[in-house]
């Protein structure tokens, strides 16, 4: 676990350059099993739970806090003028049930300046439905210089937040989906990229955890 961030700056270069990146797999390198069993325990019955003992402590020991953080916290002072706390994140675990419709297609922006999706539990493909897979747009807009255009495309892009809308964007924008399968964490400037899910499909074996 040591060696893992050893490339990290070279996958930041591709987050600047491209608006995201991978990370390396790490299916071989953590304990996914356990992990999955403590979050899963704090997290009960929601969906969504923010701040999780279980995950908070998952991004201390891994190097997320220590090592992604500074390093993403230097890339925001330097190229987005960003002037607030390197405490100001938001640490989301999020559970899907199989067949849960609610969650699919929920096309949105970020509210903060990079995303990190951690993939701790995905469900094995039974066939080619999908388990929740993330869809994604790199760089869907500039970033945001004023709240009220920040606003105002928000609105905009609400239009795009549904399966046909998603379909829509394909004919002018790169439109990207990651299943997880290989366990290789994302990260993608959330305010830029517009990303939203696929449902997690009835017949899978397990919930998508990430």
């Amino acid at each position: 676990m040591s060696n893992y961030w050893n490339n990290i700056d070279e996958c930041l270069s591709k987050l600047v350059n491209d608006g995201y990146c991978y990370l390396p797999s790490i299916k071989n390198i953590l304990d996914l099993e356990n992990i999955s069993i403590s979050i899963d325990k704090d997290i009960s019955e929601n969906i969504y739970s923010e701040n999780i003992p279980s995950h908070l402590s998952f991004c201390n020991e891994f190097g997320i806090t220590n090592i992604l953080g500074q390093k993403l916290f230097k890339i925001a002072k330097d190229l987005f003028n960003y002037k607030g706390l390197i405490s100001n994140q938001y640490h989301i675990a999020r559970k899907v049930s199989p067949g849960l419709k609610a969650e699919a297609y929920r096309g949105h922006f970020d509210s903060h300046l990079f995303t990190l999706v951690m993939p701790i539990q995905i469900p094995k493909k039974i066939s080619d439905d999908s388990v929740g897979d993330l869809i994604f747009v790199p760089n869907a807009r500039s970033m945001p210089n004023h709240e009220i255009i920040n606003f105002f495309q928000k609105i905009y892009f609400k239009k795009y937040a549904s399966k046909k809308g998603f379909d829509k964007l394909k004919e002018n924008k790169e439109v990207l989906t990651e299943d997880f399968i290989e366990y290789k964490p994302l990260l993608f400037i959330g305010m830029k990229t517009f990303h939203g899910n696929l449902p997690v499909s009835q017949i899978v074996e397990s919930h998508r955890l990430t």
